[in-house]
């Protein structure tokens, strides 16, 4: 007997996994490949703020060796220190009863799919957005809608009317992602307000995933939906993984806005699932329990300053160039470590982004197809990073633009 997959498992893609087989394989051929798709910051240099480093030493030398419940000493501290945080920085109270540890932001992503959605029940994804946002909500159901969550023409901002336009009676959950993976796009406090108004106006519950707050640039703020929600029920998600630069901590949340009570049930049947899954290793959330009070600590958030002027720099050096090459052009990122630039000969020159990208790897530079940040409103875009060292990005750029001269000519 041949053991097939569930249906469910078949419905995933990893599309991104194409593109990297054939960038090892010129790679294994002796092709020098700059790559602009990733988020890793530790091999350019980025390093966690010295009392991160500590709080993981320490952690790991206690010698804690049971997963613990979200209940128990270490769990109540660090969702103490959750809420301490959240009310710090954005002035938005919570209860240590309104928060939920993951294995990271994307298994939230996962485990809201999985436990919100019944077959036909209808969710909004506002896209561009996050390719896991894509990827899960297509495996949990098959009625993730796409939602025109930026105008690229007004700096990628949100289009209310095609939210509206979408909603029907099953539309359950709205999902959002500001500041936005990939546009680089920070919504402001009255474009938030209006989100929230329109899914309060039908019963629908936000979620908004927020893990990029306070990485803005230009003297922005990020606006926390929670802040502006009133009554309307949210599900913030945030992490370490960004602000701490603590990527491969695995450390995620949720915090549940919800005065009226509407999520009671569902909060805490998700949390005794969480519970059963022991989803924390015990150094890991001792470790992030110290961050989080650390930071609230004169000088603790020192570190963003010198982090966001640096993002800035490299932001504006990528930014310039890609629109000084013809045939592409690039809205300016606000916030994160992404530029989403369109690229105007896909469907002309190129059939689509899938191609543009093979063709383009062939001359030595690797950018990530916009169609997996959504599947509509992504499309005839890339992501590139511009978290490279800027003589890395000059000679990638130089290479693009050396690319688009000749297959625009």
């Amino acid at each position: 007997m041949q053991v097939k997959p569930s249906k469910r498992l078949e419905t995933f893609h990893n599309y991104e996994k194409p593109f990297r087989e054939r960038m090892s394989e010129l790679e294994r051929r002796g092709k020098n490949i700059i790559s602009f798709a990733g988020s890793d910051v530790y091999p350019f240099g980025y390093m966690p703020p010295k009392y991160v480093q500590e709080a993981l030493i320490k952690a790991a030398k206690k010698n804690l060796t049971m997963y613990p419940s979200i209940r128990s000493p270490i769990g109540k501290r660090f969702r103490e220190a959750v809420v301490a945080r959240e009310k710090k920085v954005h002035g938005v109270s919570y209860d240590p009863e309104d928060v939920i540890w993951t294995n990271g932001v994307t298994h939230a992503h996962e485990l809201l799919y999985f436990s919100l959605l019944d077959p036909g029940d209808e969710c909004l994804l506002l896209e561009p957005t996050y390719l896991t946002w894509c990827e899960f909500g297509y495996v949990y159901s098959d009625k993730i809608i796409s939602v025109r969550g930026g105008v690229e023409e007004n700096e990628w901002q949100v289009d209310p009317d095609d939210i509206r336009a979408k909603i029907t009676e099953k539309t359950k959950v709205l999902i959002m992602v500001n500041p936005n993976n990939p546009t680089g796009a920070v919504w402001d406090r009255k474009t938030v307000k209006e989100i929230i108004d329109i899914a309060g106006e039908h019963d629908i519950l936000v979620i908004s995933d927020e893990i990029y707050d306070l990485i803005v640039f230009d003297g922005l703020k990020s606006v926390p939906a929670a802040s502006v929600a009133n009554d309307v029920p949210v599900i913030t998600l945030n992490g370490l993984t960004k602000n701490w630069l603590a990527q491969g901590w695995r450390v995620g949340y949720m915090l549940f806005h919800d005065p009226e009570g509407k999520m009671e049930q569902f909060k805490k049947k998700l949390m005794d699932y969480v519970d059963f899954l022991l989803l924390m290793p015990p150094t890991m959330a001792d470790a992030a329990a110290e961050v989080l009070e650390k930071s609230l600590e004169k000088g603790g958030m020192d570190h963003i300053d010198a982090l966001n002027r640096k993002l800035e720099k490299h932001r504006d050096y990528l930014w310039k160039r890609l629109n000084e090459i013809d045939g592409i052009s690039c809205v300016k990122p606000r916030s994160g470590y992404f530029s989403f630039p369109l690229i105007e000969g896909i469907g002309r020159i190129w059939k689509d982004e899938r191609e543009f990208v093979y063709d383009l790897l062939e001359h030595g530079v690797y950018v990530r197809p916009g169609f997996i940040f959504g599947k509509v409103y992504g499309q005839r875009h890339v992501r590139m990073s511009f978290i490279l060292p800027i003589d890395m990005m000059r000679e990638g750029l130089d290479r693009l633009e050396a690319f688009m001269k000749n297959r625009m000519a």
